[in-house]
Formats: C-alpha cells, sequence, structure tokens
C-alpha cells in the first residue's frame, strides 16, 4: 500500500515538474519573444518568420523527438544484452540532414541574408542535438534535470531577446532563437549522452527500423502541428500566416505547456513493470477530453482580452476566428495526451495509418475550405480533422490495449 501511495506521488512530482519545464519556454517563446517580433516587424516580415520557423521545428522535433523516443522503447534490449552504441551516430546523421534541408529551404525561399540563413542552420542543428540529448533525463526519470534543461534554454531566449531590443536590428531575431539552443546544449555537456560510445552494434538494424518508423510518424505529426502556417502562406499569404497564429495563440499556448506531459507518461508506459488496462485507458481518456470541453468554455471567455494584450495590431484581424481556431488547438492537445498509450502498445503501422489518414484529411480540407472560405473555411476545416484523428486514435488504443491485456493475462 505504501509503496502504491509512493509511486503515484512520484508520478504526481514528474507531472508537475513536467509542467513547469514547459510553463517556462512557453512563457518565453508565447508572452515575450513572439509578441515582440510582431510588434517590431510588419505583418508580411512576422509571418514569413513564423513560417520558417514552423519549418525548422518541424526538422527538430521529428528528427530530434523521433531518435529521442525510439532510444526510450528499445531500451530495455540494449540493457538486457548489456551493448552501447548505436544513438550517437544515429543523431549525428539526423542532425546533419535536417540542417541540409533546412538550407535547401531557405535557399529556396530567398527572402534572407547568407549571414542570417548560416545561423538558422546552425539553430536547427544544434535544436536537434539538444532534442535528442534530453533523453537523458527521461531514462532516468529525472524531471527536475529536464526541469534546469527548459530553464537554460528559456535563459538563451532571454538573452537573444535582449540583444534583439538592444541592436535594434531586424535581423537579430534569429539569435533570440539560437542562444536557446546553444546553452541548452551546453547544459547537456555535464551528462553523459554526448560521451556514449559512437559505433554501431548488432541492434543497430532493429533500431533503425524503429527510427525510420517512428521519424515518419514524428515528422508527419510535427508537419501537422505547423501545418497551418505550411497550407496558409502559400495560399493567403504571409498576413492570413500572422492572423491564424494571433488567433490560436490562447490555445497552442496550453498546448506547448501540456503536451510534453505525453513524454512523461511515455516514460512511465515504457517501464517494465507498469501494467497498462482497459480502465486505466478509458479514465486517461475521458478525462482528458472533459478537460478538454472545459478549457474550451475558458478560452471563449477569456482569450480575447489575453490575447489582446500582447497581440494589439492583429487582435481586430484574428476576432472573427479566435474561437475557432482555439478549439481546434485544444483538440490537438488531447490528442497529444491519449496518443502516448497508442504508442506504447499499438503495432507500430497504426501510428502510419493514422497519420496519413490525418494528413489527408486535414490538407485535402484544408486547401478546399481556405481557398473558398478564407481563415474561416480554415479553421473549421481544422476543428473537422482534429476531432477525426482523435477518435479514431481512442479507438485504436482501445483495441490495442484489449488484444495486450488477453496476451498478458
Amino acid at each position: 500500500m505504501f509503496d502504491r501511495i509512493k509511486k503515484k506521488t512520484y508520478i504526481y512530482k514528474d507531472f508537475l515538474l513536467s509542467l513547469f519545464s514547459s510553463a517556462i519556454s512557453t512563457f518565453i517563446s508565447q508572452i515575450i519573444v513572439y509578441p515582440i517580433l510582431a510588434q517590431k516587424l510588419s505583418n508580411d516580415e512576422y509571418g514569413v518568420i513564423l513560417t520558417t520557423i514552423a519549418v525548422a521545428n518541424t526538422l527538430i522535433s521529428a528528427l530530434g523527438n523521433s531518435l529521442n523516443n525510439t532510444r526510450l522503447i528499445v531500451q530495455a534490449e540494449y540493457e538486457n544484452e548489456k551493448v552501447e552504441g548505436d544513438f550517437m551516430p544515429l543523431c549525428l546523421i539526423l542532425s546533419i540532414i535536417a540542417s541540409t534541408i533546412y538550407f535547401v529551404y531557405l535557399a529556396w525561399l530567398n527572402r534572407y541574408t547568407l549571414s542570417t540563413v548560416v545561423l538558422m542552420v546552425l539553430f536547427v542543428l544544434l535544436g536537434v542535438l539538444r532534442t535528442y540529448g534530453a533523453v537523458s533525463f527521461r531514462l532516468t526519470i529525472n524531471y527536475l534535470a529536464n526541469l534546469w534543461l527548459s530553464i537554460c534554454v528559456a535563459l538563451g531566449n532571454a538573452i537573444g531577446v535582449a540583444a534583439l531590443v538592444v541592436s535594434n536590428s531586424k535581423n537579430a531575431w534569429v539569435l533570440v532563437f539560437l542562444f536557446g539552443e546553444i546553452i541548452g546544449v551546453i547544459y547537456l555537456l555535464s551528462t553523459p549522452i554526448y560521451r556514449e560510445k559512437k559505433k554501431f552494434t548488432k541492434l543497430f538494424r532493429r533500431t533503425l527500423g524503429k527510427e525510420a518508423i517512428l521519424l515518419i510518424t514524428t515528422l508527419s505529426a510535427n508537419l501537422l502541428v505547423y501545418l497551418d502556417r505550411l497550407l496558409l502562406y502559400p495560399i493567403l499569404g504571409s498576413e492570413a500566416v500572422a492572423v491564424y497564429a494571433v488567433a490560436s495563440f490562447f490555445g497552442k499556448s496550453l498546448g506547448i505547456v501540456v503536451t510534453p506531459l505525453s513524454g512523461v507518461l511515455l516514460s512511465y508506459y515504457s517501464k517494465r513493470q507498469y501494467t497498462m488496462t482497459l480502465s486505466k485507458y478509458r479514465l486517461t481518456s475521458g478525462a482528458t477530453f472533459s478537460l478538454a470541453i472545459l478549457f474550451i468554455g475558458v478560452c471563449r471567455l477569456i482569450s480575447r482580452p489575453i490575447t489582446g494584450v500582447f497581440y494589439p495590431t492583429l487582435i481586430d484581424e484574428a476576432e472573427p476566428i479566435l474561437n475557432l481556431a482555439n478549439i481546434a488547438s485544444v483538440i490537438a492537445v488531447a490528442v497529444n495526451l491519449i496518443s502516448p498509450a497508442v504508442l506504447r502498445y499499438a503495432k507500430t503501422y497504426w501510428q502510419i495509418i493514422i497519420q496519413v489518414l490525418y494528413f489527408a484529411i486535414y490538407f485535402g480540407l484544408g486547401v478546399w475550405a481556405s481557398r473558398e472560405y478564407g481563415l474561416v473555411g480554415f479553421a473549421y476545416a481544422s476543428i473537422v480533422a482534429v476531432l477525426i484523428k482523435f477518435f479514431v486514435l481512442y479507438f485504436v488504443g482501445e483495441f490495442s490495449i484489449r488484444k495486450y491485456q488477453k496476451e498478458t493475462m
């Protein structure tokens, strides 16, 4: 009995630490960085930066987080076989791939000076290293150290903001993001994660297969996180990107805070002693959906005045779609909170099926609706697509966990 209470206490503590960790980064980025950029730049310039940072974050999160999650999933095999390796070579390869892709994208976009492009590419390279390196704390379930990592990144962002304000140069905006990754990587140098053996082991082929599948699913998921910007930019232009980003500001801020909690769940699900049951899954999913509905109500009450404080120059344009954009963002948060159970207990191919289905619906509806009805149509398309994903994900989890229970009885 005492052990059970102690275990629950640790879980709640880790949730709180993870919440504080993401709240710090959210406060710096959503409350300080982006509002300052919006005020210093024209709507067109701000929309372009939002789009290019979306591409950068997609690459960083897809390549870094996929390897991070792969490490968690296969760690028990490496411990059983008593081998070390594979991950640092893979991390370096993925960092180079991400940087190359981003350089080609920026060259094609042709909106920045060469010096800015070089700094942005460096930001992506360091971002992949930092995102993977954070697995060091997930392996040991040390969310206090992860909190310090977030503080270091936030400190770097704050230094970048100061440099932007003092220099009074529009081109200094990239330093805001770059300094955060630099200090984050420096902090991780105190862990053994980057000093692990840089060699391939007998488990490499199996690990590479899992990484390839997770890379596809994680890339798809992150593309969908920023698909609003990636779709709206070529169809409605950079100003539409800026307006929709402001409209969804309140709901997406919740997502940035809460989404890391899914990492806490996956960390616990990955432990051999953890037992998942249908009742636990249903309780978690039901509570998640109920909280989403509650927060949608909160958004309707206070999102307008709060968003207006931080984005006074864009709030009038964003107001017609404010509630719709926040509804889509909040449901997307609910999806992220039930997905760890599916990631852990469902067959890997389900991840691909779900992401492809969601991408097809989101892309198809989004393109059609934005062309026919502008930003309002795109907002409705976003709600429909993310609702479908939630229910498909839930039933795949229900089926997979029921099967898992039968096999382990």
